[in-house]
């Protein structure tokens, strides 16, 4: 006898790890608004990268320097899209909606010591509101 078994569409905050990274989104949000370089480098793996649209490198000791420099959004937000895990590494698609702009990333994340960091994120596209 088989029983048919149905597998609910979750959103992709709702999976593992997608909860734990979707907290590390809002602490990452959190320390955007406050320009707190010290919380958002708590979410960033030591090794992190982020390339540009441009296609330019920033290293984490780089972007950290220049983070909370200019004037803070107001309104700043980051939406998981879709996530593909194995293991301990996870790709994530995110739209970042600021101000006056919308950004879509591919972020790397990897589990360091029993936490989620960010190791990488490209630039996919860059559209302004």
């Amino acid at each position: 006898m088989f029983a048919a078994v149905f597998f609910p569409q979750y959103a992709p905050y709702e999976t593992y790890p997608g909860r734990l990274i979707a907290e590390q989104y809002r602490s990452w949000d959190s320390a955007y608004v406050r320009g707190d370089a010290h919380a958002a480098g708590d979410v960033l793996s030591k090794d992190f990268k982020l390339v540009t649209g441009g296609g330019t490198e920033i290293d984490k000791a780089t972007y950290l320097v220049s983070f909370g420099s200019g004037e803070l959004p107001q309104d700043y937000s980051t939406k998981m899209i879709r996530i593909r895990s194995q293991r301990a590494k996870a790709k994530v698609w995110t739209k970042e909606t600021a101000d006056d702009s919308v950004h879509y990333y591919l972020d790397m994340w990897v589990l360091e010591r029993g936490n989620w960091r960010l190791l990488g994120s490209r630039t996919l596209r860059e559209d302004k509101k």
